[in-house]
């Protein structure tokens, strides 16, 4: 009796820090980043766009390259929209993919799926935002050769890819007030030799997407939109020379 007692609440005790444990990662991660109100609208207007379970992009009339975002943690997707039209508008395939719980280390080979279904794009670069960043680099270290470059948007690689015959871009805003500064200090010695770094005068942490103000971040002096086009013209930059 006194076993079987024991093992009850042996028992009980699990269940009850099971239940704790799923309480607390879906508080965490149900507790995200929503897109502002003008991106589903953005996205209703756009004719030439892809829709579907595992990416959204941006499809200009004609392409031969091609970009996948990984979107920071606990951010929606749908929030990358305005920087992929921007870039569609200039001649990019231009996509962001739907990670679970909003989290890119949970799927670091998403961008294979919108690979895989283009491929009559030529050159493919892959880009993120702040942790998806390091969910790129976790992917394009396993595939250098899929790859032209990284695009790194607030955020730095853990991955090793000093020897690799990449192109790397790596952006930050001035007043950046979410990305540990230290860790990207420590990683840049992980970049391939051609690597442009370019700090954003002005912008922030957020402002590389359309979510609104981010816990943390520091105010910016310039808006989402000036901060967009920069960063696309950055990203131009990188993808034509």
């Amino acid at each position: 009796m006194k076993r079987t007692s024991v093992l009850k609440k042996i028992l009980l005790s699990f269940l009850i820090l099971t239940l704790v444990l799923g309480v607390m990662t879906f508080s965490y991660f149900g507790n995200f980043y929503h897109a502002t109100a003008d991106v589903s609208a953005l996205i209703q207007e756009t004719e030439n766009i892809e829709h579907n379970r595992d990416y959204l992009a941006f499809v200009p009339e004609e392409y031969d390259t091609g970009i996948v975002l990984y979107p920071g943690a606990k951010v929606e997707s749908e929030a990358y929209a305005p920087l992929l039209k921007e870039l569609a508008d200039r001649g990019i395939f231009a996509a962001v993919v739907y990670m679970p719980l909003h989290f890119a280390l949970l799927d670091s080979d998403a961008a294979l799926k919108v690979m895989e279904e283009h491929p009559e794009i030529g050159s493919w670069y892959i880009g993120g935002h702040s942790l998806g960043g390091v969910a790129a680099g976790m992917l394009i270290e396993k595939y250098p050769e899929k790859f032209k470059g990284i695009i790194l948007l607030a955020s730095y690689v853990t991955s090793d890819l000093s020897d690799k015959e990449l192109k790397a871009l790596s952006l930050i805003g001035s007043n950046d007030g979410v990305l540990n500064v230290q860790e990207y200090q420590n990683n840049r010695k992980n970049l391939p030799a051609d690597t442009t770094e370019v700090t954003i005068q002005g912008g922030n942490h957020a402002q590389f997407a359309s979510y609104g103000f981010q816990k943390k971040d520091n105010e910016a002096d310039i808006g989402c939109e000036q901060q967009l086009q920069l960063t696309a013209d950055q990203i131009m930059k990188l993808v034509v020379k």
